[in-house]
């Protein structure tokens, strides 16, 4: 929410506010059932694009990384196409335009393997 009202600063603040009540979850090792992993992923996500908003493009880069790796590991591919994205756009604005093609060309195929795999649940 704040990141679309323009506050990059305070979406910072608010996104390591929950990593840390995340963190800080007694049993730490069975987080994910009390806090579910879309939620985890999206955090990852957010901070990828706050900090891309604030031109932190190095720690953007590793928290997009980070829940590629999430993303791939649990095969939430809705979640990865998002993320590659995201890091394609870091990498655009980085004007690394050869990863960021690389990142958008695996998006976009994502989408299209998305798209058949509904289809055929249909």
């Amino acid at each position: 929410f704040l990141e679309k009202l323009k506050q990059p600063e305070k979406a910072l603040e608010a996104i390591e506010t929950l990593q840390s009540v995340i963190e800080n979850l007694p049993n730490n090792k069975n987080v994910l059932s009390i806090v579910p992993l879309e939620v985890i992923i999206e955090m990852y996500n957010m901070y990828a694009t706050i900090l891309t908003q604030l031109q932190l493009y190095e720690r953007a880069l590793d928290y997009a990384y980070q829940g590629i790796e999430i993303s791939e590991n649990s095969k939430s591919f809705d979640d990865l196409l998002i993320l590659r994205t995201t890091l394609g756009s870091i990498y655009f604005k980085l004007d690394n335009l050869t990863e960021a093609e690389k990142c958008l060309r695996m998006a976009l195929g994502l989408k299209r393997n998305i798209y058949w795999f509904l289809l055929i649940l249909n």
